[in-house]
């Protein structure tokens, strides 16, 4: 959730914002975690929130500035045109992009350790990018990990986190804050299912597809 608040980033530090923000929620929710570039509040029914704090950098629909805790210092984001660039990308994909944004978060969520469950924007900028034209959902799935893994792979062997550019913001990289050890984890299940994707798309028969891609998506896909 962006919280847009009417304050002057050049006399406030991000510590300071984060902090004030942190106190308001916990007046109102049970548990509130400070994090890098919001706060989190747990909500009804186990629902996580994660609140970020911004302030305009000009107009009300173009990008925001936020606060990053870590690095002490505001920097740019620009959601709506990231709404946009999705619903662009989603419409020259006719629907398979969004489509196989949910798949491949499913996939993420089932990763064996939390170290390769990289966030979800940047693999939905990480989908954004190598999902081509498909024509079928299996097929995007494959162009997206094995367009991954032709993109990034390479950066494993040079101990190294690539850039990454946000669609909606293309002066910003979003990967700046992913450590290499995480990017390793995540590239190495990459490898992994991409192989598998592959043999399932290629296979001849539909039991032993099915097969393959359950290893991907899990015991109840396809059911």
């Amino acid at each position: 959730m962006i919280c847009v608040l009417d304050l002057d980033r050049t006399i406030t530090e991000p510590e300071t914002v984060l902090v004030w923000l942190q106190g308001i929620l916990n007046k109102y929710y049970s548990e509130v975690r400070a994090q890098g570039r919001s706060v989190g509040a747990k909500a009804a029914k186990g629902v996580w929130l994660d609140i970020v704090p911004s302030t305009l950098v000009t107009v009300a629909d173009g990008p925001l500035w936020i606060p990053d805790r870590d690095a002490k210092r505001w920097v740019q984001t620009h959601p709506k045109g990231q709404i946009a660039a999705g619903v662009s990308k989603n419409k020259t994909t006719e629907g398979y992009y969004i489509h196989t944004v949910k798949l491949l978060k499913a996939w993420r969520d089932r990763l064996p350790t939390e170290s390769c469950r990289l966030k979800s924007y940047i693999l939905e900028t990480l989908t954004y990018g190598a999902i081509g034209v498909p024509k079928s959902h299996a097929t995007a799935i494959v162009s997206v990990l094995e367009g991954v893994e032709r993109s990034y792979g390479i950066y494993r062997g040079l101990n190294s986190v690539p850039a990454i550019y946000d669609p909606g913001n293309p002066t910003v990289n979003i990967a700046k804050r992913w450590q290499f050890s995480e990017f390793n984890d995540f590239m190495t299940q990459v490898k992994s299912a991409a192989v598998t994707a592959r043999q399932a798309l290629d296979s001849t028969d539909e039991t032993e597809s099915r097969k393959l891609w359950r290893k991907i998506f899990g015991s109840k896909f396809g059911q």
